[in-house]
């Protein structure tokens, strides 16, 4: 199995991202806005970057969806995705942030309490914090408990025009 690296430009800048190459389809198990995140996470999972490969032309199908949310705010899905990072309880918070509706949020104890953990909201905060695939685990979407915004990895800004373009208004 060999992690692969590669970069888009969108609207909102260039999007680094991770992929497997298993199968038939590219499987995606990162994607930031942070270059310097990307190569602490390829640290993390001990590879290096000599498995950097030029971009597949398979992985258009993530370029094309990421661009259409951003641009016409259409929901990311139809990826696969295989995370590599993260403790089983980081695992679990991922995946049930990843049902949130889009258009809609939930605050961190809520998704605590999803978890099966009611008492760990700042975890889960730590656990969103961690997210290494923006857009297809939404992390923007989760929020606190007072209704107010949250941080976000790639700064309340982004988050702001995420959640706007998804209609929600902070």
């Amino acid at each position: 199995m060999i992690l692969n690296k590669a970069c888009f430009k969108t609207k909102i800048g260039t999007l680094y991202y991770l992929w497997l190459d298993k199968d038939k389809d590219p499987v995606i198990s990162a994607l930031t806005t942070s270059k310097g995140w990307m190569d602490d996470y390829i640290s993390i999972l001990k590879r290096d970057d000599d498995s950097l490969r030029v971009k597949d032309k398979r992985l258009s199908l993530l370029e094309t969806a990421i661009n259409a949310y951003l641009g016409e705010g259409m929901e990311v899905s139809g990826l696969r995705l295989k995370i590599l990072s993260g403790t089983r309880f980081e695992q679990r918070v991922w995946k049930e942030a990843s049902q949130v509706p889009y258009g809609c949020t939930c605050s961190y104890g809520d998704l605590a309490a999803m978890c099966g953990r009611p008492r760990a909201a700042r975890a889960v905060g730590n656990a969103i914090g961690k997210n290494p695939v923006m857009f297809i685990v939404p992390c923007h979407r989760i929020i606190k408990g007072d209704g107010s915004m949250g941080g976000f990895g790639s700064g309340p800004e982004l988050k702001k025009k995420l959640l706007a373009l998804e209609g929600i208004e902070f």
